[in-house]
């Protein structure tokens, strides 16, 4: 068996000479790992926000979209039914509410020397939800 005497393990760059290691040695100080993790907690922050906002954008988008449907469906049943029996009202359904105004308008047209009337009504639809709100408009002429 071989016996081994006087060893001296030296790490690399270090002579017993100069017992400092030489500059551009290999590795990462505390303060460069530090830097790093603030720059990638500040990315991750950034991307989580973006991914909120997102979500935000999403349910709005869907529920804009099911308030303009409820809202037409309420200006076309409106449409549908007889000029005499249109009236404001409200209702609600999946949990949003809808309102519809009637407002009766009436022109006199001359037209050589006849008078001719004509009565229409404008209807507006609001539908509200959670603090936002859409509008429909839409006019329904008599006869």
């Amino acid at each position: 068996m071989m016996k081994f005497t006087n060893l001296n393990f030296i790490p690399c760059n270090v002579t017993q000479d100069n017992p400092e290691p030489a500059i551009g040695n290999k590795g990462f100080t505390i303060v460069e790992i530090l830097v790093t993790l603030l720059i990638f907690t500040i990315s991750m922050i950034g991307i989580t926000s973006l991914r909120a906002v997102s979500l935000n954008g999403s349910f709005f988008t869907k529920d804009a979209t099911i308030a303009a449907s409820l809202g037409q469906r309420k200006v076309e049943e409106l449409k549908n039914i007889s000029y005499s029996s249109i009236v404001s009202g409200s209702a609600q359904d999946k949990g949003m509410n809808i309102a519809w105004t009637i407002t009766p308008y009436s022109t006199t047209v001359t037209d050589a020397g006849v008078n001719a009337t004509y009565n229409f009504k404008e209807i507006t639809v609001i539908v509200t939800w959670k603090q936002k709100k859409i509008e429909l408009y839409t006019i329904i002429s008599e006869g």
